[in-house]
């Protein structure tokens, strides 16, 4: 982008992308340490008590999950230039952050700061985190309206996150079909009918508008299918972490969706995932592994958290240095545009 829009997407001076680089690796160092600390001490000894097995099959399940994350985000961003490696660690990094941080949109915010950084194309960053949410959107609706049919004592816990799923979905819709078809009208409306300063400001807001919405159909171009199919690899995985808790639940899909979708619903409704153990989704369910809901809550926990931020913190050292060490290139350039621009 060019011209008028260079002030949209000016990036930050250096100092802050390094700023923000080291403090999420301090916030991940010391998630992973609080969060082992204050695990339930009572817990530990309940939790030692079942198979170790489990718990490592179930922590493996939730990685490979994350892998396919990170798999879909290189398919999405497949035409863009971009080291897949970097890609990779990215995603990691993000998702662990995005796990420790209150308020999943902040999570967001930051992946989209790093991937546009690292390819050096917000507005397209913006659309791939918007492309990937809205495929889980989907498909977490379709696991919740499974566990409404299945499980009628979930209406309570689901029906809210149900509610906003179908409110960001619609919106995407409404973003990538419905805008991008009347913007140009709204364009010769403004040119037609306003003269001021103030409609030139927003005659470039539209076209930055346009401009970044002009992404999307680039990156879904012929990925429709792959990108749903590796979508509901992601979500099937990570039911199978709870099939790997509670054996019985492989062949229990009612109870499977109703768990699932509750746990979803809990998670997505707390500030933030290393708040209060999800016991109230184990409570119908656990049974089946004949495991009370706190212990199968709290392996829950032990198999998904520390292995995602332990994955975090290795991206961090990897990709961290390469970031830094481009950072400190580009200050000593004549002229800075970005982390991701080779000197």
């Amino acid at each position: 982008m060019s011209g008028s829009l260079d002030p949209f997407f000016r990036p930050p001076p250096p100092i802050f992308f390094a700023a923000l680089m080291l403090a999420a690796g301090v916030l991940l160092a010391i998630a992973l340490v609080v969060g082992l600390m204050t695990y339930p001490a009572a817990m530990w000894t309940r939790v030692a008590g079942t198979s170790v097995e489990r718990i490592v099959f179930a922590a493996l399940l939730y990685l490979a999950s994350h892998t396919l994350r990170a798999i879909r985000l290189v398919f999405i961003l497949t035409d863009v230039r971009t080291s897949i490696r970097r890609l990779v660690e990215v995603h990691f990094l993000t998702a662990a952050v995005g796990m420790v941080i209150p308020f999943k949109v902040v999570g967001d915010l930051y992946r989209v700061i790093e991937i546009g950084a690292l390819s050096n194309h917000y507005p397209r960053a913006l659309i791939a985190v918007w492309i990937e949410r809205a495929a889980d959107s989907l498909m977490i609706g379709i696991i919740i309206v499974a566990a409404l049919a299945f499980g009628p004592n979930t209406h309570g816990g689901v029906l809210p996150l149900l509610a906003l799923l179908a409110i960001f979905i619609i919106l995407s819709l409404i973003i990538f079909l419905v805008v991008p078809q009347n913007i140009g009208r709204l364009k010769h409306f403004v040119i037609r009918r306003y003269h001021s300063m103030a409609a030139v400001n927003f005659l470039r807001f539209i076209d930055l508008v346009q401009r970044t919405l002009s992404e999307a159909p680039r990156l879904l171009e012929q990925k429709y299918v792959t990108l749903l199919f590796l979508t509901a690899c992601i979500w099937i995985a990570e039911a199978l972490v709870l099939c790997a808790i509670i054996p019985g639940l492989l062949w229990a899909p009612g109870l499977l969706a109703t768990g699932f979708g509750t746990l979803l619903a809990e998670i997505a409704t707390g500030l933030s995932a290393l708040g209060p153990l999800p016991v109230g989704a184990f409570e119908q369910i656990s049974a089946l592994g004949q495991l009370p809901a706190e212990v199968a809550a709290a392996i829950y926990r032990l198999a998904t958290q520390p292995p995602l931020l332990v994955a975090g913190l290795a991206a961090f050292l990897h990709y961290g240095a390469y970031r830094l060490r481009q950072l400190r290139i580009a200050t000593r350039a004549p002229h800075y545009l970005s982390p991701g621009t080779r000197p």
